[in-house]
């Protein structure tokens, strides 16, 4: 199948359009990369930044821990105290109240009388 001037006059007239699209084409392909490359180095941002604040935490966490290591001391040091202080006083027994409802309470009217 021969090429007919015709088609080679269409073919010139849209060789512009063509080279325009396929230069688009390349550009999009490098704005891709550059939009992947910004949203990776975002993630990595990202991840620095929960890293640091982590450590921020963790750092705090270390401050409570040696808080409640210091109140546990303090109070292993009292609770012989505490024990001999529980053994002189009596003990009173708990009194429990329970409220009892009748669950067909009310539903039931008589008007016989």
């Amino acid at each position: 199948m021969a090429i007919q001037p015709i088609d080679l006059q269409t073919l010139y007239t849209q060789m512009d359009k063509v080279s325009k699209n396929v230069a688009y084409q390349e550009k999009g392909v490098y704005l891709n990369r550059d939009v992947n490359q910004a949203d990776q180095q975002k993630k990595i941002d990202e991840q620095h930044k929960a890293i640091e604040k982590a450590q921020k935490e963790d750092k705090d966490a270390d401050k409570v821990k040696e808080r409640q290591e210091n109140r546990q001391q303090a109070s292993d040091n009292q609770a012989p105290e505490q024990q001999k202080e529980e053994q002189a006083a009596p003990q009173e027994p708990e009194v429990i109240y329970e409220w009892i409802t009748d669950p067909n309470l009310g539903n039931h009217i008589d008007i016989s009388s």
